[in-house]
């Protein structure tokens, strides 16, 4: 595999100034310069390590991101872009440059299993210019506990690696937990049988090509159907998975499951024992996070699991009631909020409470920086396997 260094991309790009890289948005509204790397294989790492400088110091101007491909294909979970545009949508995923100066960027990327070729992508816009006096790319099958991080800023991963694999399925969740997240969620919800799932709606409808309720199929009637061609064609055949599997895989990649817990009301509250067990069965107990929408179904699981489980509340809104509510769950609690939802009252709540906020599901550097500065703690993500890579000076 060829090792990028400054001065293999000056000669590549054509854009060398002074002894360094230089991308100037200057020349256009947006400029883009790429790094061929291939090959390569799924499961690799990217590491990208770089001093540089955006000369307007400013969010939203200078990225780097890479697409991966395979064959001539992009890559990408196609239910992901935005309908109309052409993938990937609006710099999702992309590490910004910003700050005060000349700053230390040390960056990886995962690659998606099935990518046979990738390219990082430099983009500057808006008349700003990007320089590098540093720059090493390398692409390794390995990377250590050291260059894993977890100082940084925590990053959450959504449903397995959604942003390139089809949620919920085993080739999303073996990415998560190759690109070493600290913490990966996983929906739950039942078959007729008794089957523990990962599954995010009722139905099957808007992940697979068949119809119906999970709850009124046995396993062996969900299975089926196809669970991963509308992400990708490369990911035809997938099977809805059973929870113990998943379970299983982040307890052998010491990755911690968020359990968000569906309606299990009713007849299927009985199954908030079955989770738990499941927990026990796989070495979880005192290492998992529970989360849920709905506050009875939360209670519930706390009845059996105590404090050998974190617990998060989904919620639109945070009172002082809730705080309070949330505050007998357990000895560690916060609040789970989409991220176009938090508010500076929120957080004030919050914090008065001495309840950390997370925040869901944010794909936009900027958006990730500026909530962290605000107070918020932690980012369910689809596409950034950063996690504790990202240090807000």
């Amino acid at each position: 595999m060829r090792v990028y260094t400054l001065h293999d991309a000056q000669e590549y790009l054509k854009r060398k100034k002074n002894g360094a890289l230089v991308i100037d948005g200057q020349e256009a509204a947006s400029v883009e310069a790429a790094l061929p790397l291939e090959p390569l294989r799924g499961g690799q790492f990217i590491l990208l390590h770089a001093r540089a400088q955006n000369n307007q110091e400013a969010l939203r101007l200078c990225y780097a991101g890479v697409r991966f491909y395979c064959g001539s294909e992009l890559l990408i979970n196609r239910s992901l872009v935005k309908q109309g545009t052409e993938p990937p949508d609006a710099y999702l995923g992309y590490v910004q440059f910003h700050g005060d100066g000349m700053r230390i960027y040390d960056l990886r990327w995962i690659v998606p299993f099935g990518v046979d070729r990738a390219e990082i992508i430099f983009t500057v816009r808006n008349g700003a210019k990007l320089t590098f006096d540093e720059l090493t790319v390398e692409v390794v099958d390995m990377i250590s506990p050291q260059e894993s991080g977890k100082g940084g800023i925590k990053l959450v991963s959504h449903l397995g690696m959604t942003g390139y694999a089809p949620k919920n399925t085993m080739p999303a969740f073996r990415l998560a937990c190759r690109a070493r997240y600290r913490e990966c969620v996983t929906n739950t919800n039942h078959t007729s049988d008794g089957h523990l799932v990962a599954l995010h709606d009722n139905t099957i409808d808007a992940t697979s090509n068949g119809q119906g309720a999970i709850r009124e199929m046995t396993l062996a009637q969900a299975r089926r159907y196809d669970y991963g061609s509308y992400a990708h064609p490369i990911y035809a055949g997938c099977e809805i998975p059973e929870l113990a599997d998943v379970l299983e895989l982040m307890a052998r990649s010491r990755v911690r499951p968020v359990l968000r817990l569906g309606d299990f009301v009713g007849e299927s509250e009985k199954y908030l024992a079955d989770i738990y067990r499941l927990c026990e069965h796989t070495g979880h107990i005192g290492c998992m996070t529970a989360k849920a929408f709905s506050g009875e179904v939360l209670e519930a699981f706390a009845l059996i699991a105590g404090d050998s489980a974190r617990y998060g509340l989904c919620t639109r809104e945070i009172t002082e009631e809730k705080a309070r509510w949330l505050k007998k769950m357990g000895k560690d609690v916060y609040f789970d909020v989409r991220h176009t939802h938090v508010t500076d009252e929120m957080l004030e709540t919050a914090h008065e409470y001495d309840i950390p906020i997370e925040s869901w599901i944010v794909n936009e550097y900027d958006k990730i920086i500026a909530l962290h500065r605000k107070g918020v703690s932690g980012f369910t993500t689809d596409f950034f396997p950063m996690d504790g890579c990202f240090l807000d000076e």
